[in-house]
């Protein structure tokens, strides 16, 4: 309980009561606080002060209940992240995408990969006219269609050498799951790749089973961004262009 005849409490209340919202005060920046995390106004936390523990799983709980609240109201609204599906995340846990991830260089490697694949900022055609006043987004290694995200993972024919491959390690990994029926469609394989939680979460319980075909999804987008950027680099040598930094293929 705090000591309401305090000379603390004394001029604490009468901050409160001169001070204005728009006051660079660190109590009305506290009032701003509590009132933004729907807690209890700062004079009941004076009259009825909370236990350490008590304050702390309070605090905790209106934290994660406002951030849950913003990301289910505005994810939608932000096409980069379509694929990471809203109900597929638990606030202060890791997402499936990152939860399978290894320690390891290469592992870090893909992870960075595929973020960027499912978060659509990768360095594709299509993307380059929202950073400079590049206007064609045919696709560099076919020049058939735009380089979309579907395009690079799921048509591009001069991958596809490469897409098959890894399309039957793939299928061979769903297989043991009896998950092979799975990405019948363009768009269902698209999702698989990116976020593959959606369309497993009813049919994998097992964590290490999740992990597993995660990270097999992680090693198909990385060996396709490999054979890409060996691809682009021989086009440019070809042509006397500069090259880009060389990336490590690792596979």
């Amino acid at each position: 309980m705090t000591d309401l005849d305090s000379v603390e409490n004394a001029i604490m209340c009468r901050q409160l009561a001169v001070k204005s919202w728009s006051s660079n005060s660190w109590l009305i920046h506290t009032r701003k606080l509590l009132a933004r995390y729907d807690l209890p106004a700062i004079h009941t936390l004076i009259e009825l002060c909370p236990s350490k523990s008590c304050w702390r799983s309070q605090t905790i709980t209106a934290v994660h209940r406002l951030w849950e609240k913003k990301i289910d109201t505005q994810i939608s609204l932000y096409p980069s992240l379509k694929m990471l599906h809203q109900d597929t995340y638990r606030i202060n846990h890791p997402h499936i995408i990152l939860d399978s991830v290894s320690p390891s260089v290469l592992d870090v490697r893909r992870i960075a990969t595929k973020l960027r694949l499912v978060t659509g900022t990768y360095g594709l055609q299509s993307n380059r006219p929202a950073f400079n006043q590049h206007n064609s987004t045919l696709c560099l290694l076919c020049c058939k269609e735009p380089e979309t995200r579907e395009h690079f993972l799921c048509h591009c024919p001069a991958l596809q050498a490469v897409r098959l491959h890894c399309l039957q390690e793939l299928h061979d990994t769903l297989s043991s799951y009896n998950l092979d029926t799975i990405y019948l469609t363009t768009e269902t394989l698209l999702q698989f790749l990116l976020n593959c939680r959606p369309l497993i979460m009813d049919k994998v319980t097992s964590p290490v089973e999740r992990s597993a075909i995660e990270s097999q999804t992680r090693r198909y987008c990385f060996i396709l961004h490999n054979e890409r950027f060996t691809k682009l680099n021989n086009l440019r040598t070809a042509r006397g262009l500069s090259r880009r930094p060389k990336m490590a293929l690792d596979e």
